[in-house]
């Protein structure tokens, strides 16, 4: 079974190709890392995958299933999004904001559950905000804000997690402990996990498989040790970086 796959697929934004005859396919217990310089369309082909706007060629199929056969409850509760930035529209605090990952398993004007509560309190617990249920989300840093939409995503146990810059604000500790559990969890739950990312290095060490979007519709797939290198990623950034090896990992550092 694949979780996500595409064909053929083009994106383009007034008229500048962004990606260009993309075939993909995730498997369960992937976990893959996009990449590519600022501009060149992440965020695009990430909503694209999530069905959050139509592509202009091709097709983008979950589960085996074409996107429009998939009702918008159905794929709530089968993929997750986490986006780039979170708006917080109007106040609520911490632990109503992480129950509403619980909406697409509610029916209408239907009360979240203790189950429900003692999945959110879970969730928080896991990303390091326990004890902050009653705060107002307008008075949580940048970092707590970030760990809270992951936990609103936790919540909502999607199979498939679609991440915007998951480590925005994140620092190294929250970074490193945050990543390897959302790789564990997909790996043993054999889920898929797809993130976009501007540290190459995070790719290199936690993932197993790479989109690389190199600007102008061209994109390069395929398992991170076969895939990344310094030629690719010299390409990726337009700017030269040479590997380190200590013994254990690759890293790539910019000359």
């Amino acid at each position: 079974m694949t979780l996500l796959a595409s064909s053929k697929l083009d994106i383009r934004v007034a008229g500048r190709p962004l990606c260009r005859g993309l075939d993909f396919r995730m498997q369960p217990g992937e976990c893959w890392a996009l990449l590519g310089a600022n501009g060149v369309g992440k965020t695009m082909l990430l909503h694209t995958l999530a069905g959050l706007r139509p592509a202009d060629a091709g097709h983008v199929r979950i589960n085996d299933r074409p996107l429009a056969d998939w009702s918008a409850r159905e794929l709530a509760r089968y993929r997750g999004v986490l986006f780039q930035d979170s708006q917080d529209t109007f106040p609520a605090s911490v632990l109503e904001t992480v129950l509403s990952g619980r909406h697409p398993y509610l029916r209408f004007w239907e009360f979240e559950s203790a189950h429900d509560h003692e999945l959110a309190r879970q969730a928080l617990a896991r990303v390091g905000l326990q004890g902050l249920e009653a705060r107002r989300v307008d008075t949580l840093s940048g970092g707590e804000r970030r760990r809270l939409a992951l936990a609103t995503l936790l919540v909502q146990s999607p199979r498939v997690m679609l991440l915007d810059e998951p480590s925005n604000h994140l620092d190294l500790r929250h970074q490193m402990r945050l990543f390897a559990y959302l790789c564990e969890l997909t790996r043993e739950g054999l889920g898929g996990l797809l993130m976009s990312l501007h540290d190459v290095n995070l790719a290199q060490r936690f993932c197993s498989h790479v989109i690389l979007m190199f600007g102008s519709g061209d994109v390069c797939t395929g398992p991170v040790a076969e895939t990344l290198s310094e030629h690719t990623v010299s390409r990726l950034y337009d700017y030269p970086v040479h590997a380190v090896y200590d013994g254990v990992h690759c890293w790539y550092q910019p000359d």
